[in-house]
């Protein structure tokens, strides 16, 4: 079957293109389709990590338009976008040195955001860089803390939320008496109730973080929204959250049912050792964060999780090493 060209702006014209995190099955292929271009192009495995660690858009459009034409409903940058992510062997490389974040907080105040010429100087990739300074609070990070959440902290982002989504839950009266609490388990155990019966705040999607962030000033963008979605969309203190094995219970138990949508699934007859209140209100959580800002279906999210709670074995052996193993060295 003749493959129909692809084009890097031609996500315009595609009626159903498909969104969301690619599949085991999907970057395999692509793992696949990638090294058998390099050895077409004859491609030094040096050269291989340069077009993986590619941050322009179209500097090599050519090879990526290339892999999707077997993926007829993603788009050519999704295909740009995951390969650099995952294929590339400096993104992501452990663990950030103090040092290292020292020398992006130097770069940055005298340079300003060019993540690829600090990218470079530090052996990463520019996705990499701009992700850790979001995550050490951006242009604020010297106000920014680190460890246990105080109470006056969580009183203050659940306030910002409620604000931005125009729900209130909560009301102000009792936040402010919570206000001088000392740490987040006094919180949750003030508000524990209300928040267990605050189901319209858990629908609540597509907040603005950035600004709720800006306005907590302690903490950044991604601990705002990683606190709100683990410990208090949860409606649970840490001691109580759902281990892996309940989470898989609870994910494998909805699939068994068969249910299409959330309002046909049995919660009481869910065996997670939870109970069906318990169990609801977790794989609410869970499904509106692995929705996000996409209209899926249950069935795709039950996919999306099982894969995000499946370890992937093979990702242990490099592109590079896999490019060597049974590419390169078979020319």
């Amino acid at each position: 079957m003749e493959l129909t060209k692809r084009h890097w702006n031609d996500f315009k014209t595609i009626p159903d293109l498909q969104r969301g995190p690619f599949k085991p099955t999907e970057i395999r292929l692509l793992r696949d389709l990638l090294c058998q271009w390099a050895r077409k192009h004859a491609l030094a495995p040096e050269e291989l990590v340069e077009l993986c660690s590619d941050t322009g858009s179209r500097s090599s459009s050519k090879v990526w338009c290339s892999l999707a034409k077997h993926f007829p409903r993603r788009s050519v940058q999704s295909i740009h976008n995951v390969c650099r992510r995952i294929f590339n062997p400096n993104n992501y490389k452990g663990e950030w040195a103090h040092w290292e974040e020292q020398e992006l907080v130097h770069f940055v105040k005298n340079n300003g955001h060019k993540w690829k010429e600090i990218g470079e100087i530090l052996g990463r990739t520019a996705v990499n860089v701009k992700d850790k300074w979001k995550q050490m609070g951006g242009d604020k990070h010297d106000c920014r803390k680190k460890g246990s959440w105080s109470g006056g902290e969580i009183v203050t982002l659940i306030r910002l939320v409620q604000q931005n989504s125009g729900v209130q839950a909560v009301p102000s009266d009792l936040l402010t008496a919570c206000e001088g609490l000392k740490n987040e388990e006094a919180v949750f155990a003030r508000l524990g109730t209300r928040l267990q019966e605050a189901d319209h705040l858990s629908a609540v999607k597509d907040l603005n973080w950035s600004a709720i962030a800006h306005l907590l000033v302690t903490r950044s963008e991604v601990d705002c929204r990683l606190k709100w979605n683990r410990c208090i969309l949860g409606k649970i203190t840490p001691a109580d959250c759902f281990t892996y094995e309940e989470d898989m219970k609870l994910i494998q138990g909805i699939e068994e049912q068969g249910a299409e949508d959330l309002t046909e699934v049995r919660w009481e007859g869910l065996e997670t050792g939870r109970t069906a209140a318990q169990n609801r209100t977790r794989f609410r959580t869970l499904f509106n964060v692995t929705c996000g800002r996409l209209k899926l279906t249950l069935e795709e999210v039950l996919k999306q999780l099982k894969h995000a709670y499946t370890v992937y074995e093979e990702e242990d052996e490099s592109i590079v090493d896999f490019y060597k193993k049974h590419y390169f060295m078979h020319k």
